[in-house]
């Protein structure tokens, strides 16, 4: 069997927060809910510069999503994070940051 990239394990996977995104991925991928998969998120923090109510910068510790894997009950499919932005585009990705900060 070759080797394929996208379902051997990445270092990433060592992370700091793990969170199902299961739902994120249904509404963007597949929102008749047919292929069953799940997905879980692996999250670093990450030094953020935010802007404050006056709009002066600050610098904040948040979570970056550094990768996905994608599990149908067989074997599971890993994506980085150039993949999320390129495919669920960045605005979801960022959702997902911006829900884990506030979690």
């Amino acid at each position: 069997m070759p080797f394929d990239r996208h379902h051997t394990r990445p270092d990433w996977t060592i992370c700091d927060r793990k969170v199902d995104m299961s739902d994120v991925w249904i509404e963007e991928m597949d929102p008749e809910g047919e292929r069953g998969e799940e997905v879980t998120a692996f999250m670093d923090s990450a030094d953020l510069i935010a802007s404050n109510d006056r709009h002066e910068d600050v610098h904040v510790t948040g979570m970056k999503l550094v990768g996905i894997c994608i599990s149908d009950g067989s074997t599971p499919v890993y994506r980085d994070r150039e993949w999320c932005v390129n495919k669920l585009g960045v605005d979801v990705v960022w959702r997902v940051e911006e829900y884990e900060m506030e979690a």
